[in-house]
């Protein structure tokens, strides 16, 4: 055989013995159950067990790009419908979802996956009756971990009411600054209202040194929160890394904020002064053997007359917050005096009314009418707003 009939001939015999073999190497394997130690192929399906001509997942890569092929290659991951509709599409930076059910969604910074941008998921508020209600919740912080805007469902609708030229009791802008303890802090500080020292921290080591540099004892609280549920005297160090460590367990929003505070030495009671637009209408002294002075918490009131020092004080954090129908809680310190703990922007009445003598829920009815008929203002005048 010359060397023209060799290329020839073996050609023709390699392309026979292939297409001879060819089933024998790409037959299709059909089974319950495959066990594999790596599969190699270009695209993987899942199909639906009862209709095998119907694709429910894949698994294989972007497809190449011809007017950039030298364009990176990654995974892609599909879920498809009964109807042939991609329910979820995931590639390795981002997702495409027609729906997403899940109890809350969080957005990471980029630059440090360990710190979170935006929060999207459910809160919980307390209802007239005592009992609580869940509502849509948005949280947005910057990237060293400060709140820069929260809204629910209720402060959207006041916020869509206020544009709308309505006076609102209370205005957006209060509710938002009273239902966030790290807001009131601020406003009140700004405004140079007396406080108890408050730091704020976002890590594990940041706030176990928050507590130390306030001293002991310290008190730690949610920045959102009521009825001193969650309120905890903190004695010493050891406690301090224990609650430090239980909060980081617990995770979430509200858990990742420590908020810490000055532990105040009260005389057995604290003090809750009624304020309705710029006048504190009545006041009561909340007395409990416990440090925690809540009525919520089985503390007795009583009787408080607001004057002088404790009037001055009511009215400048009521101011401070933006003005309405709030109660302001003080604390006696045995140092520096009166100080405003915290405002609260959904006051209480039920065990006040009794012990003042005074008509709570009819003086705030009246200003409300007065308001309504211009004959009041919700933030009084000598306010500026921020």
């Amino acid at each position: 055989m010359n060397e023209r009939e060799r290329w020839i001939i073996y050609p023709l015999l390699f392309f026979a013995l292939g297409a001879a073999l060819r089933d024998k190497f790409t037959q299709q394997v059909t089974t319950d159950r495959l066990h594999a130690g790596k599969i190699y192929c270009e695209e993987l399906e899942v199909i639906d067990s009862e209709k095998p001509d119907r694709i429910v997942a894949k698994l294989s890569s972007n497809p190449p790009q011809r007017d950039n092929p030298n364009a990176d290659r990654y995974g892609v991951f599909l879920l498809i419908d009964s109807e042939g509709k991609e329910l979820c599409g995931v590639t390795n930076n981002q997702l495409q979802v027609s729906r997403i059910a899940c109890n809350a969604v969080t957005v990471l910074d980029p630059k440090d996956p360990n710190r979170v941008l935006a929060l999207l998921t459910a809160a919980e508020a307390a209802k007239p009756d005592g009992t609580t209600r869940r509502l849509g919740s948005l949280l947005l912080t910057d990237n060293e971990g400060v709140r820069q805007f929260g809204l629910a469902d209720d402060q959207l609708s006041m916020r869509q009411i206020v544009c709308e030229g309505v006076a609102v009791v209370n205005p957006s802008r209060v509710i938002e600054t009273c239902g966030d303890k790290l807001a009131t802090s601020v406003a009140l500080v700004r405004d140079g209202v007396p406080t108890p020292r408050t730091r704020i921290a976002v890590e594990d080591a940041a706030a176990l040194r928050a507590v130390e540099e306030n001293g002991y004892p310290a008190v730690m609280k949610p920045v959102v929160g009521s009825w001193g549920r969650m309120l905890t005297r903190v004695n010493d160090r050891d406690a301090a890394e224990a609650i430090i460590e239980h909060k980081a367990t617990l995770g979430g929003p509200q858990h990742s904020v420590y908020y810490v505070q000055e532990y105040v030495d009260k005389p057995g009671r604290d003090l809750r002064v009624f304020m309705v637009g710029d006048e504190a209408i009545c006041g009561i002294a909340r007395r409990s053997a416990h440090w925690v002075t809540n009525t919520a918490r089985g503390a007795v009131a009583e009787r408080f007359e607001v004057s002088g020092e404790v009037a001055d004080i009511a009215r400048r954090a009521s101011r401070a917050v933006g003005g309405g129908v709030l109660a302001i809680d003080l604390l006696e310190h045995p140092v520096h005096g009166v100080m405003v703990n915290e405002v609260n922007h959904t006051m209480e009445f039920r065990n006040s009314i009794e012990p003042t003598g005074v008509d709570i829920p009819g003086r705030i009815a009246r200003w409300v009418l007065e308001v309504a008929k211009g004959e009041r203002q919700v933030i009084p005048t000598q306010v500026v707003a921020s």
